[in-house]
């Protein structure tokens, strides 16, 4: 299982990237095995930053959601103050697509892609 750390342009510190085709393996049969070293990372990386909220496979999932053809998801911590929270963005198609934010560390706005909108408007 391979993530990366990179030195945010988009919060704080260093952000942890996923890519789409990495994500998109650890959640398949054969790389099912993997899956738990990936919750480990995106933990460890929630735990190292002090972030206030966890991330959730749902999140991770709604943000591969986004991706188009390639990508990569992007953990990023945010501050304000003393406290500090992680969001999610996606980059694909060379842009930065919000998918999981927040501007105060406790209500967090959740961008759904095309596809959970979709799913959405047919449940009764």
């Amino acid at each position: 299982m391979k993530v990366e750390y990179v030195t945010s342009p988009i919060g704080g510190g260093t952000e942890l990237y996923i890519s789409a085709a990495e994500y998109k393996r650890v959640n398949s049969k054969d790389g099912w095995s993997d899956r738990q070293n990936l919750i480990f990372a995106v933990r460890s990386y929630t735990q190292t930053n002090q972030s206030r909220n966890k991330i959730k496979s749902r999140d991770l999932e709604e943000a591969f959601r986004h991706i188009k053809k390639d990508g990569t998801i992007v953990l990023a911590t945010k501050l304000a103050g003393e406290f500090a929270w992680c969001e999610i963005y996606v980059i694909t198609d060379n842009k930065i697509i919000p998918v999981l934010t927040s501007s105060d560390s406790e209500n967090f706005n959740i961008n759904y892609s095309e596809k959970t909108k979709r799913e959405l408007n047919r449940k009764p």
